[in-house]
């Protein structure tokens, strides 16, 4: 004990010495602690925390490589209560000032069902919304609703231009929802998954069973 005592002691005079040397080493340390945090808490939320939703022990992820794979799994399916699909990209939304980049992600009709979420105001999209040609619409996360629109109440209904498209608000999703195979989280949701923007493949696909 004496001796760690003594190193210590010598260890705080080395370091007063040499105070760019202490400022790196912290510094150092800081930001090691810091990426160590970031990745246990993405192991955490999508490996270890079971997933917030109704059963989620019956929850499987499969992976695709074409909306139309997607497509032949739907169709042909025989063990699997539901199938969903969904891809996120960045997108672009005008406000007042200038465009601001928010994450987007387009979903299949049935990905609220399949995890037995629903819209904590307003209503999920609807079939003639999942066609081509459908109308723009949008489901927004609630930490997007406070951060952007806290003072409108009445944000149902309202239009946003999103991609240069006026997209109408149809429901805000419960403050709880999260969704562990993206991070960041989106902060919008479209309908009609086939829309891909940049013409690539859907990429996961979501199935209980």
């Amino acid at each position: 004990m004496l001796n760690l005592w003594q190193d210590l002691k010598f260890a705080v005079r080395m370091l007063r010495k040499n105070p760019g040397f202490t400022c790196v080493g912290v510094l150092t340390l800081a930001l090691g602690v810091g990426a160590n945090t970031t990745i246990f808490s993405v192991v955490h939320a999508v490996l270890l925390k079971p997933l917030p939703y109704p059963g989620a022990g019956r929850l499987v992820s499969l992976t695709a490589s074409s909306f139309p794979k997607f497509t032949q799994i739907h169709d042909q399916t025989q063990t699997l209560e539901g199938i969903a699909a969904y891809y996120s990209f960045g997108s672009s939304l005008l406000t007042a000032q200038e465009p601001e980049a928010i994450q987007s992600a387009h979903v299949s009709l049935d990905f609220f069902r399949v995890l037995d979420v629903a819209p904590a105001r307003g209503r999920a999209f609807l079939p003639e919304e999942e066609q081509t040609g459908g109308a723009n619409v949008a489901i927004l996360s609630d930490g997007f609703r406070g951060s952007h629109f806290a003072g409108h109440e009445d944000i149902l209904g309202k239009t946003l231009v999103l991609d240069g498209k006026n997209t109408t608000v149809v429901g805000i999703l419960p403050a709880s929802f999260r969704f562990p195979f993206e991070f960041p989280q989106p902060d919008v949701w479209l309908p009609r998954v086939f829309e891909h923007p940049l013409l690539k493949p859907v990429q996961v696909q979501l199935g209980a069973g």
